[in-house]
């Protein structure tokens, strides 16, 4: 008989783990929490008691979490340079795995992830959750279909309010940087969108607003040109100093129309009266992505209980870093830099 529900465990929740975790516990009808791992032992503890979760196991190591023979799959939330020990040990303990995005700092470890992810054949879901945005959806559906003609230009943006990150998320040697850290949810969309992989890049950053980003030797405000397998350009802008909220987007232009993903809207709304405008625009990106966030994991679910590849892939993962990586030497060599990068 085939198995109805899926016993997951979440390892880290702090920020965007919490959500996961809470998705899980309440939202995702096929699905069981049955454990938590932090290092921070009291992160989880407090999350279980907040929501009145008694049954929930809490572990202060993940690896006690992964022996649990109960559990069929984790939810990754941990930082960027943790993730590749959790992943393979995830895979080799035989456990289906939700990573969150990056899925590493290099393409090395990357390679090594996915070489243990095949070996045990254990499905991966990376937490690109724009795919499962409805409007992201939509656009791709409509691009397929030829709508909009043929793409020419593709334009994608991440502008995120301050402050800046602070601890481990500040530091390019800890989370890799903006390039790594909010860009690769734009490669990631782009490649989505059009069905094009990227050919070329060339990368601009300014460093306008943190004087502790030069300090880290990070930037603040990022343009990153592409080109793609067909010709087609794209355009990625950063800004990591947005005084009117969390504001993401993408334009696509076509040889018969356009298409246009909202201006980080959550609604439509947009109220103009001379020189003075109102956007109903998100303060963060849980309010942006909310239904987004829900919609992975059930994807994740869902390819679980059915045998289906997730609509994003640990290669899908490895797109998104390559580009940020060669976004990353164009910047450092001042020229463009072509794909797929040689390591």
């Amino acid at each position: 008989m085939a198995k109805e529900t899926i016993n997951l465990g979440v390892i880290g929740v702090g920020g965007i783990g919490r959500v996961h975790a809470y998705n899980v516990a309440f939202k995702v009808k096929n699905a069981q929490l049955m454990a938590i791992a932090d290092v921070n032992r009291d992160a989880a503890l407090n999350f279980v008691k907040e929501y009145k979760l008694n049954n929930v196991v809490i572990y202060d190591d993940y690896r006690k979490l992964l022996e649990n023979g109960n559990i069929d799959g984790v939810i990754i939330a941990t930082p960027t340079f943790t993730k590749k020990d959790i992943v393979i040990a995830a895979a080799d303990a035989g456990k289906h795995i939700f990573v969150e995005k990056p899925l590493a700092l290099n393409l090395n470890d990357t390679d090594e992830m996915i070489r243990h992810v095949e070996k045990q054949r254990v499905k991966v879901l990376v937490g690109y959750q724009r795919r499962y945005d409805r409007a992201y959806a939509l656009a791709r559906e409509a691009v397929s279909q030829g709508k909009i003609g043929a793409v020419l230009i593709i334009k994608s943006w991440t502008r995120d309010p301050p402050p800046m990150p602070q601890g481990w998320a500040a530091d390019p040697k800890l989370s890799g940087g903006r390039l790594v850290d909010s860009l690769t949810h734009d490669f990631d969309a782009i490649r989505y969108l059009t069905g094009l992989e990227v050919s070329t890049v060339y990368a601009e950053g300014s460093t306008l607003m943190y004087d502790k980003f030069k300090e880290l030797g990070d930037y603040d405000h990022i343009l990153v040109l592409l080109r793609m397998a067909n010709d087609a350009l794209g355009l990625v802008e950063y800004s990591g100093y947005t005084s009117y909220g969390y504001d993401t987007g993408v334009e696509i232009h076509g040889s018969k129309g356009k298409i246009i993903i909202g201006m980080g809207l959550r609604s439509s709304l947009i109220v103009i009266q001379g020189a003075n405008y109102m956007y109903d625009t998100p303060t963060n990106w849980v309010e942006r992505y909310e239904d987004a966030y829900l919609n992975e994991l059930l994807n994740f679910v869902d390819s679980i209980l059915n045998d289906r590849e997730p609509r994003c892939t640990i290669y899908d993962g490895r797109k998104a870093l390559e580009v940020a990586l060669a976004a990353w030497k164009s910047i450092r060599e001042k020229r463009p830099i072509n794909l797929p990068l040689t390591i």
